[in-house]
């Protein structure tokens, strides 16, 4: 029997699932979509839980290298005497020795000394790093400002 209609295109369909098998796929197909998004949201709290973790971790490490350079500054002591005298071109001049201590227990990198004495100047000069127990000794002559 010719209705026309190519046979591919025919689809026989047979239901026969009882209707408590409809209402359970049915009931699981809302109960997936509810325990995803609770999963959605537990994830998201759980990302900001995180969130708040590392920020909490990255100021407790801040924190901590400030008071490590504090306590190491706290280490670090200067010296300084002074001798004023007229060299031979009439000028006065006040020669300034510094000494750089470093009693801490770590290397002080990148020391920068300078030397100001009213609108005179010296400085800012590196020296270099200080090892532990060390001690860099600077010194500079000021002349005062020409009249």
């Amino acid at each position: 029997m010719n209705l026309g209609v190519p046979p591919t295109t025919v689809r026989v369909v047979v239901d026969n699932a009882p209707t408590w098998l409809q209402y359970a796929v049915a009931f699981g197909t809302v109960g997936a979509a509810v325990f995803a998004g609770w999963a959605a949201l537990v994830a998201r709290r759980s990302a900001q839980a995180a969130m708040r973790l590392v920020t909490v971790e990255t100021e407790r490490d801040a924190r901590e290298r400030g008071q490590a350079f504090r306590r190491q500054a706290q280490r670090v002591s200067v010296d300084v005497a002074m001798a004023s005298h007229e060299p031979a071109g009439g000028r006065q001049a006040l020669d300034v020795l510094m000494a750089v201590m470093n009693a801490s227990a770590d290397p002080v990198l990148k020391v920068r000394v300078k030397i100001a004495v009213g609108d005179t100047v010296w400085g800012p000069q590196l020296i270099g790093t200080i090892a532990p127990g060390s001690r860099i000794v600077a010194i500079a002559r000021l002349f005062a400002p020409p009249e």
